[in-house]
């Protein structure tokens, strides 16, 4: 018997599902899939696949993911997803990586760069915010969407990267993923209403992010904490460090595409979009005040 067909949209793919998908936008039901997400057994691991740090196997544009508790996933060829979920296992627990690693791998696969930040749309162009887990970045996501900004994406980001050098952000899911929020900042959160995972992360509803409209990338921050707040230029070489750094999964993502075209996509986005470190103080008080900054920055390098 064949299963049910959801079809959704993300990252500009369609997503056909055999389960419903809810936090991601519906498909008009004539749409082609790009992408078929099955809950069947995965292919066996062949005996010359590659390990990745222990929960991942590579070879031959397939890769094999094991979740302790979650359950395991085949994504292949950037065209099909298979999940077999653990017994016991919660659908948000399984959720979760579907929509993290597994699509990750997928968007790898299909040629696109993936980054460890979130997107927003200011003045028609994609501005990115990189940095490390637990930095900010969803937070300063779910604030910017509150006042009016676009969100595209928040903490997987996929960069198309054109043959005539244009790169193009692609909008990904309708909701930010972030820790539950200190009682100081309570303010910035106001009604969010989000869902716990596995992990303790919370999927917060964003309001604009359902448009399916890519953006021009104009620029890219690099988010850090530190008792001297300020926005600075990086220089090329650093600038495609933090990339790199800063690319989700890194270390399976090179396993897919190689090192070497990892730093040439990286070095293609430096030399093509201004890169920024923003450094913002560790006090909570200071959030709102750290936001604006960063908001000026934009507002007069887009001017």
């Amino acid at each position: 018997m064949s299963q049910p067909c959801h079809l959704h949209h993300a990252f500009g793919l369609i997503l056909r599902s055999a389960v419903p998908l809810p936090m991601l936008p519906l498909a008009a039901p004539d749409a082609v899939p790009d992408i078929d997400i099955q809950i069947a057994p995965a292919p066996a691991v062949p005996p010359q696949a590659v390990t990745v740090k222990q929960h991942a196997r590579v070879h031959a544009n397939q890769v094999w993911l094991h979740i302790d508790g979650v359950g395991h996933y085949w994504i292949g060829h950037g065209r099909e997803i298979r999940i077999e979920a653990c017994v016991g296992a919660r659908t948000l627990d399984w959720y979760f990586y579907l929509l993290g690693s597994a699509m990750m791998c997928a968007l790898a696969q299909r040629g696109l760069l993936p980054l460890h930040g979130c997107a927003v749309e200011i003045d028609g162009s994609a501005v990115l915010l990189l940095g490390r887990s637990g930095v900010g970045k969803s937070t300063l996501a779910v604030w910017l969407d509150q006042q009016g900004y676009r969100v595209l994406s928040d903490d997987l980001c996929a960069l198309r990267l054109t043959p005539d050098g244009a790169i193009r952000v692609l909008p990904a899911y309708a909701q930010a993923k972030l820790a539950p929020p200190p009682p100081e900042l309570h303010w910035a959160m106001t009604g969010s209403g989000g869902v716990r995972s596995l992990r303790d992360k919370q999927y917060v509803p964003l309001q604009g992010a359902a448009d399916i409209r890519d953006c021009p990338l104009a620029a890219v921050y690099g988010l850090t904490i530190d008792r001297t707040p300020g926005i600075q230029s990086l220089l090329p070489l650093p600038a495609l460090q933090w990339l790199m750094h800063h690319t989700q999964r890194k270390a399976l993502y090179q396993a897919l595409v190689g090192a070497a075209t990892h730093r040439r996509q990286c070095a293609a986005v430096a030399r093509r979009v201004p890169v920024f470190s923003f450094a913002r103080t560790p006090d909570i008080a200071d959030f709102q005040h750290n936001v604006l900054r960063l908001q000026d920055h934009i507002h007069r390098l887009r001017a």
